[in-house]
């Protein structure tokens, strides 16, 4: 099990983010971690063997309530569709708060 002060180690060290934005760093377990300026939310974990499926179903999530009524035919209102994308991006954010501070 990797401490929390181990993990904020590996996250602050200059030498595991690339040109200053994307994170890579093989010993994190964590997919989703903080950006570096941490209010402006967060990135994933390139180096994580999992990061490239979560981001495709994060696009995918995100691009599905835009992409729901063609595929099933029916005709959903512009409210339906920014109550749905409001919601889908709540959860992302929860989830990413999650993935980034749960213990490991």
């Amino acid at each position: 099990m990797i401490t929390k002060e181990e993990l904020n180690r590996l996250w602050s060290d200059p030498a595991n983010w690339r040109r200053g934005v994307v994170y890579w760093c093989p010993e994190d377990p964590r997919i989703i971690v903080p950006k570096r300026a941490k209010w402006t939310g967060y990135t994933m974990n390139f180096s994580h063997r999992n990061a490239y499926w979560a981001l495709l179903a994060v696009v995918v999530a995100l691009l599905a309530p835009f992409f729901a009524p063609l595929v099933f035919e029916s005709p959903t209102g512009t409210t339906v569709l920014t109550v749905s994308f409001i919601l889908i991006v709540t959860v992302l954010i929860f989830l990413c708060r999650w993935e980034s501070t749960r213990e490991r």
